[in-house]
């Protein structure tokens, strides 16, 4: 569930951030004009989703394997807690507006479960410590 609505998140935003100054181009280009919001035709929609599923198809995999292993030690609790979290963080940026990054988001949650990880095995460690002295 988590996995499937970080994928809907990362569709739904950073198409819309990488396709969006390209519709704003377009759009001036077509009306000789700035304005304020721009129509984005079918094609440019169809060159942002081929875009996005090109990125994925060459960098997706390496990229998988980079942050589940080797930037922390992942299990499925704490990757079910970053892509959550990551998901509902996109969906509320994409619902105010904000024009985020849904990997930068996800590689945040990632440090953050590492370094939770590595406080609470050092507070645990701590904590033994003490009680082996006593």
């Amino acid at each position: 569930f988590a996995a499937a609505l970080l994928s809907f998140a990362h569709g739904a935003n950073d198409v819309a951030n990488a396709i969006g100054p390209l519709a704003a181009i377009n759009d001036a280009l077509s009306a000789d004009s700035v304005v304020m919001s721009a129509s984005i035709p079918m094609w440019v929609m169809m060159v942002g989703a081929l875009g996005l599923a090109v990125g994925l198809m060459l960098f997706g995999p390496r990229l998988i394997k980079t942050v589940g292993s080797e930037i922390t030690e992942l299990d499925k609790t704490r990757a079910f807690c970053i892509a959550l979290s990551a998901a509902l963080t996109v969906i509320l940026a994409s619902q105010l507006g904000l024009p985020v990054s849904s990997t930068h988001i996800a590689i945040g949650g990632v440090f953050g479960v590492g370094f939770l990880r590595e406080y609470l095995k050092s507070n645990y460690a701590t904590q033994l410590h003490k009680i082996m002295e006593h």
